[in-house]
């Protein structure tokens, strides 16, 4: 899970990594649709941080609010805030097709009579949205980012933006080829012995050595079984009951 109190600051202003951390994962979601561009907002912004413009024009905005570690929306006139990034995006943005919010917080739902950030964003916020302009309003928020940095795509981001260390397969095949370099000439297959311990390293890696090694149990085992078929029937024969003696044998017997 994402301890956004680890955020590492980019150009010492933790609120700018956040920005750039939802451009990343934007351009790795949706790079192939068109182009992307970044909006300096030293002069006021536009309502959004950065936006791709699609093949035929149209437009999606990602708007970065980085609340923490007061997450709440009713805190500092933030709902305020927001609506007022909406309509400026609008503004500056005629073709704007769909707007996304990023937050590290998860919205709260209904409790009651309160009617909670989520309702607040699905049934409020839209009235933000000029009437003559169909915007898509897009929320990502706290298990996004969660589920997005533990993809293989993004490998290599957490490590980036929280230093944290990813234990990915890259990670373990960087850490097998050192290993394997370090031990060199050391190792002669001539003086290895196989011990039980390998055939179950083998089975949990499920690799060539594993199936050669179900191969050969099997056909072994098909032997036995041919044995031991020959045998079942041999005694399901009918025993002889009546048996002719030979007269010289009875004689000499």
């Amino acid at each position: 899970m994402i301890d956004w109190s680890e955020l590492k600051t980019y150009e010492n202003n933790k609120y700018r990594s956040f920005e750039e951390l939802c451009y990343q994962i934007a351009k790795g979601l949706y790079g192939e649709k068109g182009r992307f561009t970044s909006i300096d907002d030293s002069g006021g912004g536009d309502g959004v941080e950065f936006y791709l413009t699609l093949e035929n024009g149209d437009e999606w905005g990602w708007q970065a609010k980085f609340y923490y570690p007061q997450p709440r929306l009713s805190y500092s006139n933030r709902k305020q805030s927001i609506e007022k990034s909406l309509k400026k995006a609008c503004e500056k943005h005629p073709r704007l097709k769909k707007w996304i919010l990023c937050t590290p917080t998860n919205f709260t739902p209904r409790k009651g009579r309160s009617q909670g950030e989520q309702v607040w964003f699905e049934n409020t916020l839209c009235q933000s949205i000029p009437p003559n302009m169909n915007v898509d309003l897009e929320h990502w928020e706290d298990g996004d980012f969660n589920n997005w940095l533990s993809e293989p795509r993004f490998s290599g981001k957490w490590h980036y933006f929280f230093g944290e260390l990813e234990l990915d397969l890259e990670w373990f095949k960087t850490q097998f080829g050192k290993q394997k370099a370090s031990v060199g000439e050391k190792f002669d297959s001539s003086l290895h012995t196989e011990i039980d311990a390998e055939i179950d390293i083998h089975a949990l890696l499920g690799d060539h050595t594993y199936v050669k090694h179900i191969t050969g149990s099997i056909k072994k085992l098909e032997g036995v079984l041919t044995d031991l078929n020959e045998a079942i029937d041999n005694l399901r024969k009918p025993i002889q009951k009546d048996i002719e003696w030979d007269e010289k044998k009875r004689e000499g017997s």
